[in-house]
């Protein structure tokens, strides 16, 4: 038996790499009966359909800190080392954000087991977060990355020790829904009359995501256009600011927070357009999800831009607008224009799955195999 103990920021935000986490977990399991997932939440906050997934699968986990606090902060990786001398695992894996502060403290005390970091490496990132990782690569076995091929090498990790490894889309949730059927319910759901468009917006409400831009895209897309609703999947910090804006704009009509959902792919399958936020010309994973089920992206960058809006091909197809204004006119295109969205996003899907080994399947059998080759080193 292969013990992996799997260490992760947080759960409870609404996102795309929470649920991909999930789905990979349960598959490895359903799998790979010889494979053992044990995980540590490092800080979990509106967190009850996560840990509910966790239960119903029979994954054993602990949470570190209920509620993030400058106390819970400042002592947590003492807390996370008395946990983790208690664990007995094989490889140890840090996911995503974590990998920045938690691999840092790893390189100065390193554990006897191999270290694997899953990282996000993207342009948005300033250079500490790069000395972080190259301070990590002293007790890193492998660093993961998820996002661009040659990120790491780039910023100096050695290429022996980096493995890309696309994060995956659950093609059998994209492929199976009834787009139709989900869109009726959310009409239900959220009595909503009328022909109306549906947007989506999937994303952690918080000050690195910027979804202010998005209501301020909203306001002006309703001068435009008033046959659309606004779906905002998510929480975290900012929902009140956002709700206070929301009101004070009057877009009520509009705009629909339905906080974290865990049926995140009916969301995806029952909306007309997928709308993204964007750093640096790149989309997350979330906006990934949505191409795969043939959902038109349009995003708004939060970098500057000479042009006013571009047509990005990598992953898939998706719009990006440099403003609020012109993103408005690009959705109200869109909403005006069914037969250039369906065709749009057809396009963007199959590109996307042809050009991007994404299969959750792939992705598991990668990670297994990584697993079943550093075991061996605690020899």
């Amino acid at each position: 038996m292969i013990k992996i103990l799997h260490i992760i920021g947080s759960l409870g935000y609404q996102g795309g790499a929470q649920p991909i986490f999930l789905d990979f977990l349960k598959k490895s399991k359903s799998e790979y009966s010889d494979v053992n997932h044990n995980i540590i939440i490092l800080s979990s906050n509106n967190f009850d359909q996560y840990i509910q997934t966790l239960n119903e699968n029979n994954f054993n986990y602990q949470i570190i800190l209920k509620k993030d606090n400058i106390i819970g902060f400042l002592t947590l990786p003492f807390i996370l080392f008395k946990v983790m001398k208690k664990q007995d695992y094989d490889v140890l894996q840090l996911h995503l954000k974590t990998a920045n502060l938690l691999g840092t403290i790893l390189s100065l005390f390193p554990p006897k087991r191999p270290v694997i970091s899953t990282v996000y490496i993207a342009k948005s990132q300033r250079p500490l977060q790069f000395s972080f990782y190259r301070l990590q690569s002293f007790c890193v076995y492998k660093f993961i990355n998820i996002i661009e091929k040659e990120g790491l090498q780039k910023i100096g990790i050695p290429r022996k020790k980096v493995e890309f490894l696309p994060m995956a889309v659950n093609l059998e949730n994209s492929l199976k829904h009834d787009n139709g059927f989900y869109k009726n319910k959310i009409y239900n759901d959220y009595n909503i009359t009328g022909n109306k468009k549906i947007l989506l917006c999937v994303s952690r409400l918080h000050r690195s995501k910027n979804p202010i831009l998005i209501i301020e895209t909203v306001r002006h897309l309703k001068t435009l256009n008033r046959d659309f609703i606004l779906l905002m999947v998510g929480d975290g910090p900012l929902r009140g600011k956002i709700e206070k804006s929301i009101k004070h704009e009057d877009l009520d009509e509009f705009v629909i927070m339905t906080g974290a959902k865990k049926n995140i792919h009916e969301y995806y399958a029952g909306c007309d357009l997928y709308i993204a936020q964007c750093v640096y010309n790149m989309i997350g994973i979330a906006a990934i999800q949505a191409m795969s089920m043939s959902k038109s992206v349009l995003g708004i960058n939060m970098d500057k831009m000479k042009k006013d809006y571009i047509i990005s091909k990598h992953p898939g197809y998706y719009y990006i607008a440099r403003s609020p204004e012109i993103f408005a006119v690009i959705i109200n295109k869109f909403i005006g224009n069914e037969k250039y969205n369906e065709k749009f996003a057809k396009k963007a899907g199959e590109k996307l799955i042809k050009d991007n080994n994404i299969n959750l399947q792939n992705y598991v059998t990668k990670q297994i195999e990584i697993y079943r080759e550093l075991a061996p080193a605690k020899n």
